[in-house]
């Protein structure tokens, strides 16, 4: 070979052939590493069961804590701020209690308190309030007094007697009558004697009347009845008898079997002994000396052959005295 020829090959010094070299090994390793990679990038369908679930409950868990609405028990709010309410107004010993909207009130108060309370409660608008608050008197240890004021009976006494003077004067004895029976009912020591004057009056007026016309008429034995009604003395019951009962006809002393029957309550040694007819004697010889008309065969012909007996009236009910009915209602019974 020339020199010519030599000159034109090209020298290769150590740094070209260590830069070949780093590249011939590049070229090798690279693909190498790829691949490797690539395995071992992470599978989602080959991951653990552990991790799905976590995975799957965080999810669930952010779903459903954005799709449930927070609950609010509007009992339980009525009753912290109900307490909260009571406890600022210096009301500390009640406790509220609600359910489905009634508010139940248990515990001490003060009865000067109850007012204020109700009122706290009111502005809440329950449904209902249930009080069942022990109630004491004394509110900051200061104790109330109640005091009832006595009824003025002696104003209301004076003002019916009154009434009833002017009925006598008046001649109205019916209305006195009621006037007296209205002073004597109410609770004073007044009573006994006011009855006792009204039966008297009743009685001389009663009295007067017989001595003068010598018989009795309905006048009479009305107001003989009011005065028997008012205080039973043995002078009105007497007079009364002698006019039968209030029966219109002249004054006698004979007044049937049994007078006792419109004289005092029986009792039943009044009626021991007796047959069923002669109870029924009794009982209808009250309803006779006030001139009831019998209808019954047997009575209209019993009393009939009775002197005393004179039939005018054929319903004599309202005559009747409170002791004549009484005993009648008693006399029925053992009939």
């Amino acid at each position: 070979m020339s020199t010519t020829q030599q000159e034109q090959i090209p020298h290769l010094n150590i740094g070209n052939i260590a830069f070949i070299c780093i590249l011939t090994i590049c070229a090798i390793i690279t693909p190498y590493v790829i691949v490797n990679n690539i395995n071992k990038v992470p599978n989602p369908q080959s991951q653990p069961s552990a991790i799905k679930t976590e995975i799957e409950q965080k999810e669930n868990s952010n779903s459903e804590d954005n799709n449930v609405p927070i609950v609010i028990n509007p009992d339980q709010t009525m009753r912290v701020t109900l307490t909260d309410a009571l406890t600022a107004s210096g009301i500390n010993n009640v406790r509220v209690a609600v359910a489905d909207g009634t508010v139940i009130l248990t515990g001490n108060a003060s009865r000067t308190d109850l007012p204020k309370i109700m009122h706290i409660v009111s502005t809440f608008n329950p449904k209902k309030i249930i009080n069942k608050l022990i109630l004491s008197s004394t509110n900051n240890s200061q104790e109330e007094t109640f005091t009832q004021q006595p009824i003025d009976y002696s104003t209301k006494v004076e003002t019916a007697v009154s009434n009833a003077i002017a009925a006598c004067e008046n001649g109205n004895w019916d209305d006195a009558y009621k006037y007296y029976t209205e002073a004597a009912s109410y609770p004073t020591d007044r009573s006994n004697q006011i009855k006792q004057t009204a039966a008297n009056k009743f009685y001389e007026k009663a009295k007067g009347f017989i001595d003068r016309n010598g018989e009795c008429d309905d006048f009479a034995r009305k107001l003989l009845r009011y005065a028997n009604n008012l205080y039973s003395s043995s002078e009105i019951r007497n007079l009364l008898n002698r006019c039968g009962g209030g029966t219109t006809g002249s004054v006698t002393s004979n007044s049937g079997r049994f007078p006792q029957t419109s004289e005092r309550i029986l009792s039943s040694s009044d009626l021991s002994g007796l047959s069923k007819y002669d109870l029924k004697i009794m009982r209808n010889e009250i309803f006779a000396r006030h001139g009831y008309i019998f209808t019954t065969s047997d009575m209209k012909q019993y009393f009939s052959n009775q002197s005393w007996y004179s039939p005018r009236y054929s319903n004599v009910t309202s005559m009747l005295t409170d002791i004549e009915q009484k005993n009648i209602a008693y006399i029925k019974r053992y009939e």
